[in-house]
């Protein structure tokens, strides 16, 4: 369902994408599609944690940081970035397009995001902290 919804998301974008279209594309019945998920919000959220799986982002994100010599964690940071919008740029884009269209939307994901970040900055500040330039 995620995939049919990646997909749909994609090429149709947000709004004219429906719920009975990506259970259509999943082959599923569309209240499948809510019992599993339960919103369009809670397909893109899917979305974006299935593409940072696949992007492997925690474990990437760990190696950048384990590392102590600057330019060889630049280095690291440029792949993890690289490979970040190669396997997810249409992700980030129906994120996008998502908080754009609804306010609702944008408020969960803007309130997620900086838990994240506060997370993230958290656990960079640490490994900065060790010393290491």
């Amino acid at each position: 369902m995620v995939a049919a919804a990646r997909e749909r998301f994609a090429t149709q974008g947000f709004v004219a994408t429906t719920v009975p279209q990506i259970a259509k594309r999943a082959g599923v019945a569309v209240p499948t599609v809510y019992w599993a998920l339960g919103s369009k919000r809670a397909l893109v959220k899917a979305i974006r944690d299935a593409w940072l799986a696949e992007a492997r982002t925690g474990e990437r994100s760990a190696r950048v940081l384990a590392i102590d010599e600057a330019g060889a964690r630049i280095d690291e940071a440029a792949v993890f970035m690289a490979n970040q919008w190669l396997t997810g740029a249409d992700a980030v884009a129906i994120q996008l397009d998502a908080m754009r269209r609804s306010q609702q939307t944008s408020k969960v994901y803007l309130r997620n995001a900086h838990s994240d970040s506060v997370r993230s900055s958290s656990r960079s500040r640490d490994c900065f902290a060790r010393g290491s330039p």
